[in-house]
């Protein structure tokens, strides 16, 4: 009885928590729309760069994972569910439908580094930027790395320690490195 009483009330303070980080991270920036019925665990780092933007819909984001939107990049997470210690960076654009779950430690970029130019530093050569899509009901594995111009079918779901470098447009399962199809789910 005690117990139960102590987690209720440890689960209250927890709410409570996650939105004081909510309406810090709204005053802190402009771009960011975030909704109350989002949960943010603790640890959680937001960045919204000045002319960027992020949405986060009816959506909770683990413990100490980074979401970063930067340069002109778009955010956007609509009813899905992101593991702990994942880095999620926009640089052009990531989006992530409802009912996807994304496992802990999860890597999901929009942009590589150039290295084409031996003259030059890799820092100094900018980035090749293409957009990232989860669509809905999608299941990433732990450890996962996804990277820019990615699509991900509806109901796919791709085993942990994957990279996916390329669309994966069936309804189906692949893993892997590069990540490919194991057996279709229909």
């Amino acid at each position: 009885m005690i117990g139960q009483l102590i987690r209720s009330i440890a689960r209250i303070w927890d709410h409570l928590r996650s939105s004081w980080r909510k309406t810090y991270y709204r005053l802190m920036y402009p771009g960011l729309r975030i909704d109350r019925a989002s949960y943010l665990a603790p640890g959680v780092e937001l960045v919204c760069v000045k002319g960027s933007q992020m949405v986060i819909r009816n959506t909770v984001i683990g413990k100490g994972s980074q979401i970063r939107s930067k340069r002109q990049g778009r955010l956007e997470l609509n009813g899905c569910e992101i593991g702990a210690y994942c880095a999620l960076e926009a640089m052009m654009s990531i989006t992530i439908q409802p009912e996807s779950i994304i496992a802990e430690r999860v890597t999901v970029r929009d942009q590589n580094h150039r290295f084409d130019d031996p003259t030059k530093n890799i820092a100094e050569q900018g980035f090749n930027i293409a957009p990232v899509t989860i669509h809905s009901n999608v299941w990433i594995g732990a450890e996962v790395v996804v990277l820019k111009g990615v699509e991900i079918a509806s109901g796919a779901v791709v085993g942990a320690g994957s990279v996916v470098n390329r669309p994966l447009l069936d309804k189906a399962v692949y893993a892997g490195n590069p990540a490919k199809k194991i057996r279709d789910l229909e």
